[in-house]
């Protein structure tokens, strides 16, 4: 397949009548070989003009023709024919050049080579070298009529600018807050489709190259190779499997820098021609400089390790040597060094990742789920934070009751606990949430680049002082992949998903070494200060929950179903504590279409503080929507239950209706909860007689300040007038029931996120190595959980976990 490189610079020309007989002669070579070779020295032009030298014998000519300037050096697929008196020069060189060093980059970065993990700086090449220059250059090869060279260069060079435009900020096309901000993992899939359809040009153009050289036809193989592999990575990522997307990246950045080399080798093929460099200099050149690159490349880079790469280019392809089945054995590797491990990528985990490393530790996060962010992403109220600048903003100066609010929404837990000689020190923990609440807010907002700036009133709440941001992206979402991108450029950062925490290592004496775990059928032991985040147990309907609290057996959830992780916390002696403290929410949304699933979407708390109200059944106020979650759903349970719905899930009807002002001030939520079905939008005198009563009788309350009858205070946005005048205007509707939430009780732990066990006299102390944050701790909220404190909690004492081990693994 490869070109006859003999460097001869002056091409025979056959006289008239001739030539058409020494190119079928080369066609039927071509035949013979199977993939073609061109004998010719420069790019196919078809412009007629005769060759100016003396016709020669066809053995000679074929070693004479300068072949290092066929095919890819011209950047032709098709019987080249050299052009005299051109204006220009042979433009292929340059376009090549371009899409070869900027291809480079980018697959330097698919590799994470030396540990870089951000595209950034493949975006000014993309767009002045990689898309302008080679852009030029495919309008010069049209000039000297080379079709297929003028398509492939303007083509990939408005393909190195569209993706240039992809990766910039400022347009924002795949940020957190943009098109895809309702669910945001979807813009993995539509880059997948961008990556798709290259993927689908580029085999065009392969099958353009069939016949010719062996480096020409590669050169477009590899690159439709690595659209192929980078498109089905990011389908990987859209379905939350981070591992496999990983290995899928690796695979198509190697490959892509395969393109790029072999776009500089046909690059160099036409200079060849001009330089008199044979191709035995050519080839040397270009592989000791590829040594001395890929040396370079690898000095900080996993890939370095050989072993390391074909084993997980052979878990990709699946040709590991163990088999899935009843006769699997599952293999184990070798523990790692020691690191910061934590367990769990909620914000809990993902806070205590960003402070080990401000700490100068490396981490791993294991998740045992394909997808990260936990429960944390699905969070859509917001952050609590008492004292912000943001606050202030609003007009609220201080705020000096957080810790009263926090205190009596605990209630009676609280009250009896002070948990005597021995026990867990609640107010400590709450002064320790409620006081650096304010700093958490400003540690995501300034350090991490979330935006907080809108404040709300929650129930339970004395004032507003929940956080969240004024895009469309929930709070929960907006903070999560904001915090998990930074992550994710940090070389010291590792993420392995679908891993599955089995066993604690612990010493004789009881102090926590590392973690077991098992990852694509192979067991594994990391080595190091462990950080345990995995969340609570709402979703073990069938063991923890049943256990606890049978009485919540047929409650739909807003927790997906899986286990409880408490077990390998106490296989290590850790206390858990207020495990029978269950958060019903008060709304969750009933889906039209599927009215008795089990799971079900949080219709968020801000709906009723921007000022949404609750009707019952037979369209009637029954509650102070802003009181606890604890009293609104024990308001509601206290209706009376549909009958039909008794037998397949204990579900209530309850219409939570927003007025025009509501509906204004919650809209980067209700976009979303429309787009789903879960709420419709409806004029007011369209809804039920007994249902447009109540608002107006609402509406008055509204209007005279004062709720007598049910003691509201704040009643956000609502700016519908009482009367017929208001039968006109929009409302939005949906329908909503109590479930189950949240759990308070979880491992107990210290102020310095310290998990607890009983030690000698059955006094709590401190498991040496093991800290804790998040869903997976108990003994903060007591009875109830306030609005907005979910979020923060786990910033607050996943900060503190992080910052802790990260001193525990220095010292």
């Amino acid at each position: 397949m490869a070109a006859n490189t003999t460097g001869a610079q002056h091409a025979a020309v056959p006289p008239a009548g001739t030539e058409k007989e020494f190119q079928t002669s080369a066609g039927m070579h071509e035949n013979a070989n199977g993939f073609g070779h061109n004998h010719h020295g420069g790019p196919i032009n078809g412009n007629g003009h005769e060759h100016q030298d003396h016709y020669r014998s066809r053995r000679d000519s074929y070693h004479d023709y300068p072949t290092s300037m066929a095919f890819g050096g011209a950047l032709q697929p098709g019987m080249w024919k050299p052009l005299e008196h051109r204006k220009f020069a042979n433009p292929a060189p340059l376009g090549l050049c371009a899409f070869a060093l900027t291809t480079f980059v980018l697959s330097c970065v698919n590799l994470q080579a030396r540990g870089v993990k951000a595209p950034n700086i493949a975006v000014p090449l993309a767009f002045a070298y990689g898309g302008l220059v080679q852009l030029l250059a495919g309008m010069w090869e049209m000039a000297v009529g080379n079709t297929f060279g003028a398509t492939a260069l303007s083509s990939y060079g408005g393909f190195w600018i569209a993706y240039g435009i992809l990766l910039t900020p400022a347009w924002g096309i795949t940020a957190p807050d943009g098109p895809y901000a309702a669910d945001y993992s979807d813009h993995y899939s539509a880059v997948g489709f961008f990556l798709t359809g290259w993927f689908i040009f580029t085999t065009i153009l392969l099958l353009c190259t069939l016949k010719s050289t062996v480096a020409f036809f590669s050169l477009f193989f590899t690159l439709d190779i690595a659209f192929l592999f980078l498109a089905c990575e990011n389908y990987a990522l859209n379905a939350g499997n981070e591992t496999t997307a990983r290995h899928l990246q690796i695979v198509g950045g190697t490959f892509g820098m395969l393109a790029a080399f072999l776009a500089w080798y046909n690059a160099l093929a036409a200079a060849m021609h001009t330089t008199r460099l044979s191709k035995l200099t050519l080839t040397l050149l270009l592989g000791f400089i590829t040594a001395v690159t890929l040396g370079m490349l690898c000095q900080r880079q996993p890939l370095c390790h050989a072993s390391r790469f074909a084993g997980r280019l052979t878990r990709l392809f699946g040709t590991t040597a163990h088999t899935v089945g009843p006769s699997h054995v599952m293999t184990s590797a070798p523990a790692e060094r020691r690191v910061i491990i934590v367990v769990g990528s909620g914000l809990a985990g993902l806070a205590a990742a960003h402070e080990a490393l401000r700490h100068g530790a490396r981490v791993r996060m294991l998740e045992r789920g394909p997808k990260t962010g936990g429960n944390s992403i699905k969070a859509s109220s917001g952050i609590n934070g008492a004292g912000t600048r943001f606050q202030k903003a609003r007009g609220i100066e201080t705020d000096t009751s957080f810790y009263g609010d926090t205190v009596r929404s605990a209630g009676t837990r609280f009250a009896a606990a002070t948990d005597g000689a021995g026990g867990i020190d609640r107010a400590g923990l709450i002064d320790t949430l409620t006081r650096r609440s304010a700093e958490a807010v400003t540690w995501l907002a300034d350090d991490v680049g979330v935006d907080l700036s809108v404040v709300a009133p929650l129930g339970g709440h004395s004032v507003a002082r929940t956080h969240r941001g004024a895009g469309t992206l929930p709070p929960g979402a907006a903070i999560v992949t904001t915090l998990l991108k930074k992550l994710r450029a940090d070389p010291r950062f590792e993420l392995t998903t679908s891993a599955e925490v089995v066993g604690l290592t612990t010493t004789p004496g009881g102090a926590v070494t590392g973690v077991r775990y098992t990852h694509e059928e192979q067991r594994h032991e990391l080595v190091g200060p462990v950080v345990f985040a995995a969340g609570g147990f709402a979703g073990d309907a069938r063991g923890l929950l049943a256990q606890y609290r049978p009485d919540l057996a047929g409650m739909p959830s807003t927790n997906e179903a899986r286990p409880g992780a408490h077990g390998l916390l106490t296989d290590v002696g850790a206390e858990l504590v207020d495990m029978d403290s269950v958060q019903i929410h008060p709304t969750g949304f009933v889906d039209p279409k599927a009215p008795t699933a089990q799971y079900k979407f949080l219709a968020a708390e801000m709906l009723r503080g921007e000022g949404g109200i609750l009707l019952s059944s037979d369209g009637r106020r029954f509650v102070n929507e802003l009181a606890t979650r604890e009293v609104v759903s024990r308001a509601i349970m206290e209706e009376r239950q549909p009958a039909e719905k008794e037998a397949t899930v204990r579900q209530w009807d309850v219409t939570l209706v927003l007025d025009p002002g509501a509906c204004e001030a919650a809209g980067s939520h209700l976009g979303f909860y429309l787009f789903k079905g879960f709420m419709e939008k409806k004029k007011v005198g369209e809804l039920a007689p007994n249902m447009i009563e109540a608002l107006d009788q609402y509406a008055e309350v509204v209007a005279s300040g004062q709720d007598n009858e049910f003691g509201r205070s704040s009643f956000g946005h609502w700016r519908l007038q009482p009367g017929k005048t208001n039968r006109e205007e929009v409302v939005c509707v949906g329908n909503v029931t109590p479930i189950v939430h949240f759990t308070m009780g979880g491992a107990a732990f210290d102020a310095e996120a310290r998990v607890l066990r009983r030690g000698a006299g059955g006094v709590l102390e401190p498991i040496e190595g093991l800290w804790a944050a998040g869903e997976i701790t108990g003994g903060v909220h007591g009875d109830n959980r306030l609005g907005g404190s979910s979020l923060l909690e786990c910033a607050v004492f996943g900060r503190t976990a992080g910052r802790q081990a990260a001193k525990a693994l220095s010292g």
